[in-house]
C-alpha cells in the first residue's frame, strides 16, 4: 500500500482549479447572450430555455464545488511524518 505524501501542493492546486472554474461558471450563468436575446425578435424559441437551463446547471455545479472547496480547505495538511516526531522528540530529549 503506497504512503500517504503531504497533501499541500495537491491541495493548494486543487483549490486554485476550484477558483477558476468557479469564476468561469459564474461568468457563463450571466453570459450577455441571455440579455441580447430578449430584444431580438424572429431568434429560435428554443434557444433561450436551453441558455436558462444551462445557467441553472451552472449554478447548481457552481455550488457543489464551493461545498467541495470548503471540504478541502478542511483537510489537514501539515501532519508531520512519525518518523520526523520521533526525530524531534529524541533531539528533545538529548538522546544521539
Amino acid at each position: 500500500m503506497a504512503k500517504n505524501k503531504g497533501l499541500g501542493k495537491e491541495v493548494d492546486k486543487s483549490l486554485e482549479i476550484m477558483d477558476n472554474l468557479n469564476a468561469a461558471l459564474r461568468d457563463f450563468a450571466h453570459m450577455p447572450l441571455k440579455k441580447g436575446l430578449s430584444s431580438v425578435t424572429g431568434a429560435d424559441e428554443d434557444l433561450p430555455k436551453m441558455i436558462n437551463e444551462a445557467s441553472e446547471t451552472a449554478f447548481a455545479l457552481l455550488n457543489k464545488v464551493d461545498d467541495l472547496k470548503n471540504k478541502v480547505k478542511g483537510i489537514n495538511m501539515n501532519k508531520s511524518s512519525r518518523f520526523a516526531a520521533s526525530v524531534v522528540e529524541k533531539f528533545l530529549k538529548g538522546q544521539p
